[in-house]
């Protein structure tokens, strides 16, 4: 037999057929031990402020030693001008004052889309660099909290947040590449569980306010190069930030200068205003890889309890192989819309795009379907796609 004449033939059927894989999926040496565990490091305090909205908020006293200031006496923050006063006499009434509020803050997270880059460090792999998440967190939430004032406080006063009645839903791309060209990106998906009793990122904190979450998500690594060429994974992503909410700290900091906690000329407005905590947050990541080849993952819209809205405003990102152009396309039956066609960047994370009302009008008229209408979003890079099954708001 003619082994040369063999060997092509069989290299032009498995190539026909697609049995033979290409070099992009075939993975380079096995992995070294722990190569799967990294830590990131990043500072969400100032996104997370930034977004974080405060209605007003009701308390109540629970302790106080304070004779004006008894037990039961109501609330609300903002303070208005005669109850600010009891306040403020109260708590200068004795050396000692010590006024326990029990308090119910209604906040808001708006799900507006930011960048955090902070660092990342893998032992096994011998090197660190840099890791980018692109995330969003939307949720509107009751949150418990304890607020402490009086003259008996080192601080003068603080707030503690106990526990929320929801979580936050978190959703982010996610990339990094280590210091020796070795990179991987995918997706991010989780939620953040807040209050003391889910985490103590708060303890030792400063700041007159601030707000401790426990973040766990998914993640799922969708394109990999140098040492982790030829490998895809999934895995976990956990850490415990926290952040200060601005109208809470400025509530906070007037009180402390009208019952003189402050030292004199130290108190301004510009000292007054919150400031976001600057410690970073280290993580904790834990991939399991497995040879495969580049395969794409739609970061928005994201699915919430089960449920995946597409309506005016929301997002359309997807992380996938690098540099390829992506179709994001609604479909029904046979009948297909596309929404947009971006190219994905350097890192496999495709730009952001926002749905238009003009485009939400075009795609009933050419699906023929309503509000509510039950239809698939398919997210096309290059060779590979990722579907899922939407709600048209």
């Amino acid at each position: 037999m003619n082994i040369r004449k063999f060997l092509a033939g069989l290299t032009a059927v498995a190539v026909v057929s697609g049995a033979l894989p290409s070099l992009s999926v075939v993975a380079g040496s096995p992995l070294p031990a722990g190569a799967g565990d990294f830590v990131p490091t990043v500072d969400l305090a100032a996104t997370l402020s930034d977004l974080a909205q405060l209605a007003n908020t009701q308390c109540n006293v629970v302790s106080s030693n304070v004779t004006s200031l008894p037990v039961g006496e109501p609330f609300s923050l903002p303070v208005d001008p005669m109850k600010g006063l009891l306040l403020v006499n109260g708590l200068k009434s004795r050396a000692d004052s010590a006024v326990a509020m029990a308090c119910t803050p209604a906040i808001s997270m708006a799900g507006t889309e930011r960048t955090v880059t902070g660092t990342i460090t893998s032992q096994a792999l011998g090197a660190s660099g840099t890791f980018t998440l692109a995330c969003t967190f939307e949720q509107n939430l009751k949150v418990t909290a304890d607020l402490v004032a009086g003259l008996g406080l080192a601080k003068g006063a603080s707030v503690t947040v106990k526990s929320a009645d929801k979580t936050i839903p978190m959703t982010c791309s996610m990339s990094a590449t280590l210091s020796d060209g070795t990179s991987m990106s995918g997706t991010v998906d989780g939620v953040a569980k807040v209050g003391s009793d889910n985490s103590d990122a708060c303890v030792g904190d400063g700041q007159l306010s601030c707000v401790p979450l426990a973040i766990d998500a998914n993640v799922n690594v969708t394109s990999t190069t140098g040492k982790l060429s030829g490998f895809t994974g999934k895995g976990t992503y956990s850490l415990k930030p926290s952040f200060t909410i601005a109208k809470l700290n400025d509530e906070l900091g007037n009180l402390k200068n009208f019952i003189g906690k402050q030292s004199v000329g130290a108190f301004s407005v510009v000292s007054r205003r919150f400031v976001p905590r600057a410690v970073p947050t280290a993580g904790t990541m834990k991939i399991d890889f497995a040879p495969g080849a580049a395969r794409t993952d739609i970061v928005h819209p994201a699915v919430r309890d089960g449920v995946s809205m597409l309506a005016e405003g929301s997002y359309l990102a997807a992380a996938g192989p690098r540099s390829t152009k992506c179709v994001f396309a609604v479909s029904r039956a046979k009948k297909s819309f596309t929404l947009a066609t971006v190219t994905s960047s350097a890192t496999g994370v495709t730009p952001t795009k926002s749905v238009t009302t003009t485009q939400l009008t075009r795609l009933k008229k050419a699906l023929g379907v309503k509000s509510g209408a039950k239809l698939t979003l398919n997210a096309t890079c290059g060779a590979t796609k990722a579907s899922q099954s939407v709600t048209l708001g």
